[in-house]
């Protein structure tokens, strides 16, 4: 599933990495010299759940409430491949207060439409879920925490379930084989040679979601779907303490049922010098080209100076942005059609590079 509608506030938790056992991880502002906002309240349970509850009054009347699960493709084994996201798609096909074919309703029952206000995604280090609510009624609000707990720790799992909705997502790898999404597993298959990464997209392999089970699915949800690996957030018009309250009684008896394992190692980066990807779509709509510098490097702490930092590359990459965008308009029968930078962090890795649209036959 994807996102269909912004959420009300995005609190960001920025959760720390590591490849041994994680043990209940961190706040942002636990290691910066940067004050978070009074108005947010942070805590832990102690089961190791950690929340972030703000009252914010626009839109009116709304709140906006989400579970992160630090669970993503890059845990898979080689067997698993896909599974992050089946259990994404089986969150919602029964629960322990919610049997298989009642979640829906109940959510339409409180004003929730499915795709636009409740909604889920999975990416290579985490799965989000996320409701947004028709009005901030406590009772609303702990009906919303009753069915994330469930998310954390109550998937019912059920084969039938699971064989249903293989077929869904079946249909949808059938739908994004497209040379957009090819050509993205392509550069990302080079760019990450030699690292997890490049064998762990989100969506998984045919093979792996045409025959799991459901056994091979409660493995990875009891392994992965840890209550110190997850984090709660409420956003909106409502009593940050009031729901602190509701939090601990929703989530507050969750608790890991497997030991504690060490995560996938990523391993190191192949490219150490120059290396070239190409590939040819014949369905391609244009011709992309890039030139990207990949550094191993780990996500730094948020603080003032790497704040000036970030600031200083934007800076920077604002102004090359210009001149580019000078030159092409300056050129109209140019090599090239636009060109931007790009510079972020994922994943371990430092990314900087040029990406640009080619004219046909000046690439």
């Amino acid at each position: 599933m994807s996102t269909l509608r912004s959420p009300l506030l995005l609190l960001l938790l920025a959760l720390v990495p590591g490849a041994g056992i994680l043990a209940a991880a961190d706040f942002p502002q636990e290691h910066s010299d940067l004050k978070p906002d009074p108005a947010v309240l942070y805590g832990r349970l102690d089961n190791g759940l950690r929340y972030a509850v703000m009252n914010n009054q626009q839109p009116k009347d709304k709140v906006s409430v989400r579970l992160l699960v630090e669970s993503g493709s890059t845990l898979e084994s080689e067997a698993q491949r896909g599974l992050a996201h089946f259990l994404e798609h089986l969150a919602f096909e029964g629960t322990t207060h919610y049997p298989p074919g009642t979640l829906v309703t109940q959510l339409q029952e409180l004003g929730l439409s499915f795709g636009a206000d409740t909604n889920a995604h999975t990416s290579f280090d985490e799965t989000v879920y996320k409701l947004d609510l028709p009005d901030a009624k406590p009772a609303t609000i702990a009906t919303a925490l009753t069915v994330l707990a469930d998310y954390a720790g109550g998937m019912l799992l059920q084969q039938a379930q699971v064989d249903s909705e293989r077929g869904v997502i079946l249909a949808e790898m059938r739908d994004r084989n497209s040379p957009s999404f090819r050509l993205y597993q392509e550069v990302y298959g080079a760019m990450y040679r030699g690292q997890l990464t490049a064998q762990r997209f989100p969506i998984g392999l045919k093979e792996t979601v045409g025959k799991a089970d459901a056994t091979l699915l409660k493995a990875y949800f009891d392994d992965w779907y840890r209550p110190e690996r997850m984090a709660i957030t409420v956003v909106g018009a409502c009593d940050p303490q009031a729901v602190v309250g509701q939090i601990t009684a929703a989530a507050g008896s969750l608790a890991a049922r497997t030991p504690a394992k060490a995560e996938p190692v990523l391993g190191d980066l192949a490219i150490q010098d120059l290396g070239v990807c190409y590939r040819h779509e014949p369905e391609a709509e244009g011709i992309q080209v890039a030139i990207m510098r990949i550094t191993p490097r780990a996500r730094p702490h948020d603080s003032t100076t790497q704040r000036r930092e970030e600031l200083l590359r934007s800076l920077a990459e604002s102004v090359l942005a210009h001149r580019f965008q000078a030159l092409i308009a300056k050129d109209a029968k140019g090599p090239l059609l636009d060109a931007g930078l790009e510079n972020y962090q994922w994943l371990g890795n430092f990314h900087a590079g040029v990406v640009g649209a080619a004219r046909p036959g000046q690439a």
